[in-house]
């Protein structure tokens, strides 16, 4: 294991005043993020896009249930103790997924499925 990944007993207060001032950053991009992503933006973004009903209601209590997973997360967290080795595992895992979502092109987007209109595009046959 990397040295630079295990949990430091002490640490100096311009680490902690540098820490604190990232954490702040974090916190601000998290909520613009959320912002964007979740709520009315998404919701009128959907109904652009003649999202059903049904998938209004899926959009708008996906991020809510998200947020049941952080109770497990805790418990890894304590469990394992290399809290950035864990963070920079998620992050690996995320980027690796956004990339194959990026160029995973025979897909099917989920506002066609429960749409009230169809799709004008020509359907996606699946690769061989």
């Amino acid at each position: 294991m990397p040295e630079r990944f295990r949990p430091q007993p002490a640490i100096s207060q311009n680490e902690l005043e540098r820490g604190l001032r990232f954490v702040t950053y974090d916190g601000v991009a998290v909520q613009v993020m959320s912002t964007f992503t979740t709520g009315a933006f998404v919701v009128a973004f959907a109904l652009l896009l003649g999202a059903s009903n049904f998938m209004i209601g899926i959009i708008g209590a996906l991020p809510p249930l998200t947020q049941i997973l952080q109770i497990p997360t805790i418990y890894l967290v304590e469990r394992v103790g290399y809290r950035k080795l864990l963070v920079m595992g998620a992050l690996m895992v995320s980027s690796v997924e956004g990339l194959r979502d990026l160029f995973d092109f025979p897909y099917v987007r989920l506002v066609d499925l429960f749409s009230r209109r169809k799709s004008k595009r020509a359907p996606v046959e699946p690769a061989a």
